[in-house]
């Protein structure tokens, strides 16, 4: 069994086991791209 995650940057697939990984993974991507968004608003006030 496969897990497939699209987005903007592409296709990851990984098996089921590493699902809780990739999540922890998927998450920290998450967390940076908020994180780079709301330095780059502050950037503009």
């Amino acid at each position: 069994d496969c897990v497939i995650v699209q987005s903007e940057d592409g296709t990851l697939v990984c098996h089921k086991s590493a699902t809780e990984d990739v999540k922890r993974l998927i998450q920290r991507v998450l967390e940076d791209e908020q994180a780079a968004d709301e330095r780059a608003a502050n950037a503009q006030a």
